[in-house]
């Protein structure tokens, strides 16, 4: 009875197993609980340049997947907006592979104090 259980359980245990959630990231604070992006805010932050005022981070759906748009507000730049998945992996940029019409539900994540950005 015993190797019965087991031989039912291992499968169970093992399709459970994964770290994350790729659909919704499995957090409700993804700023302070993915740790690729906790570096990129603490990147953006500390960034002297006078570009990085202009520099925000949303939080988005695409395909039915969390997503964040790292891009900026600044009106003078011709700039490549990149979408990353919950791992921080690049699933490509905005307008070249990702329509921006395909992008729904964002919402502000980030950007400094001193940002212009509405």
């Amino acid at each position: 009875m015993k190797k019965l259980f087991l031989m039912l359980a291992f499968p169970l245990a093992v399709a459970c197993s994964h770290d994350l959630d790729d659909t919704t990231c499995a957090t409700n604070d993804p700023a302070n609980d993915l740790e690729w992006l906790k570096e990129e805010i603490a990147a953006i932050a500390s960034d002297t340049s006078d570009f990085a005022k202009y520099r925000l981070i949303e939080q988005a759906t695409f395909k039915g997947a969390t997503v964040f748009v790292i891009s900026n507000c600044c009106p003078n730049c011709n700039t490549v907006v990149d979408v990353f998945d919950c791992r921080g992996k690049l699933l490509g940029q905005l307008y070249a592979e990702i329509p921006f019409e395909k992008i729904r539900d964002s919402k502000l994540l980030f950007k400094r104090d001193d940002s212009p950005c509405k």
